[in-house]
């Protein structure tokens, strides 16, 4: 599978002769690979007009031949950041979702598998005044039996029920791009019709939130039922059903490989089946919610997620596990949460009690406003205490203080041997970070550090 940009390769295909087309396509193994492309659609600042130039090469490439017909096949379909700068008016929207429903209902796109779309809405524009979305979901659903996977990134759509109506998904994602967007629709729309068309869904990823809760009320969820599930992520902010729905709803789902469950309240759910969730690798969410689940020793996950207010609160959970759960942790990514003045309590003596509460850790990333002993051999020492630690990550640069960068990796690189990779940029835009190699450790920076 490879990555091609669609103005390229379609409009290239577009102009070449018929006859050329089909000796390119016998000689050459690039040409070949088209039949299998993820189509990289970027539109930054030229959205309409690049989305023009895809339905025309794609509604374009008519059978005038079947080489030609048989060349062009979208398997995948990937459009990144429509609307950024000049999409501005209501008009303008009108124009783009005209423009891709003539692409997916185009013969080309008839194969498609795998459709993902990232919209940026301009402020003043309701989506629901538009109907954007309703007819490009209407579009897949008649033009694309194959479909199987489709992610959204929007700050605003509409026809939920249409989305949830095509049939036999097993990958379903929908997410908020920016704060303030507008979801106000509910979600028995979505989940009823997902529920008895797709029901070997395998994915289902519901993240309304932009921060930690969006107040969206999900009617009856823990209700629904998809046997084949391996991944879910509930972001949605609020839920109506209880604990005891929850706690049923995971053990229906024995297959259940990854988990994030953000927003529910009160955190503390009730008890889950010591047989239940035994696929499990990963937890993002609530602490509380991690140890009820990992309370049963025949449970443990790899990768954990979570937020806290200090370091001593992930301390004593870790503390709390069972023995077997706490070896098992790999990864773990904490993200401090700053509340009032309170401090976080990332000091050098509580990192060697956070390494000796989880000693098989490989992955660490802190993440948010670390406050704290701010002393380099404090936290060196710390880390090297961490005796397995492959990659580190933390949300600020300042962490070497005054010391020169070159000169701390060094430092960690004697006493963390399998220490590969130290990202001192979390959260930070790829544009604006740089990447340089210390002997064998590379570290992510900001760029003007």
């Amino acid at each position: 599978m490879i990555n091609l940009d669609a103005d390229v390769v379609l409009n290239v295909l577009h102009y070449l002769p018929q006859s050329d087309i089909s000796n390119v396509a016998r000689a050459s193994r690039w040409l070949r690979a088209v039949a299998q492309p993820v189509l990289y659609h970027q539109c930054l600042s030229r959205g309409i007009h690049r989305a023009r130039s895809l339905a025309l090469a794609l509604t374009s490439q008519e059978p005038q031949s079947s080489a030609a017909h048989r060349i062009l096949k979208v398997q995948s379909l990937e459009l990144r950041a429509l609307g950024v700068a000049e999409v501005t008016t209501a008009r303008h929207w009108e124009e783009l979702q005209t423009l891709l429903i003539r692409a997916v209902r185009s013969p080309a796109c008839a194969p498609l598998e795998r459709f993902k779309i990232e919209v940026l809405l301009p402020g003043g524009i309701g989506g629901a005044d538009l109907g954007w979305g309703e007819s490009i979901w209407e579009a897949l659903r008649e033009n694309c039996p194959k479909l199987a996977s489709v992610e959204v990134q929007h700050n605003a759509f509409t026809g939920t029920t249409q989305l949830a109506c095509i049939p036999n998904l097993r990958r379903l994602s929908l997410s908020a791009n920016m704060s303030g967007g507008s979801f106000d629709f509910s979600a028995s729309h979505l989940l009823s019709p997902l529920e008895a068309l797709s029901p070997g869904l395998e994915h289902l990823d519901l993240d309304m939130r932009k921060d930690f809760v969006y107040p969206i009320q999900v009617e009856t969820m823990f209700q629904r039922t998809w046997p084949c599930l391996r991944v879910l992520n509930l972001s949605w902010g609020y839920y109506e059903s209880t604990m005891s729905d929850l706690c049923a709803f995971l053990e229906r789902h024995t297959r259940l490989e990854h988990l994030t469950i953000r927003g529910i309240t009160p955190p503390r759910i009730t008890h889950i089946a010591d047989d239940a969730l035994l696929a499990l690798r990963s937890f993002d969410g609530d602490m509380d919610v991690a140890q009820s689940i990992l309370a049963s020793p025949q449970r443990s996950v790899q990768s954990l997620a979570t937020w806290v207010w200090d370091l001593d609160m992930i301390i004593a959970s870790l503390e709390a596990l069972p023995k077997s759960a706490v070896a098992a942790l790999r990864s773990l990514d904490i993200k401090f949460v700053a509340h009032m003045e309170v401090a976080s309590g990332v000091t050098g003596a509580a990192l060697r009690a956070f390494a000796a509460a989880a000693p098989n850790v490989e992955e660490l990333t802190l993440r948010g406003v670390l406050t704290g002993e701010w002393g380099w051999p404090a936290y060196r020492d710390a880390f090297s205490d961490f005796r397995k630690l492959r990659r580190l990550a933390m949300a600020t640069p300042s962490l070497v203080g005054g010391i020169p960068l070159a000169r701390a990796i060094d430092e960690l690189a004697r006493r963390l041997p399998m220490l590969e990779f130290v990202d001192l940029a979390v959260g930070q835009d790829d544009a604006l970070t740089t990447m340089v190699n210390y002997g064998h450790i590379r570290v992510r920076r900001r760029a003007d550090n």
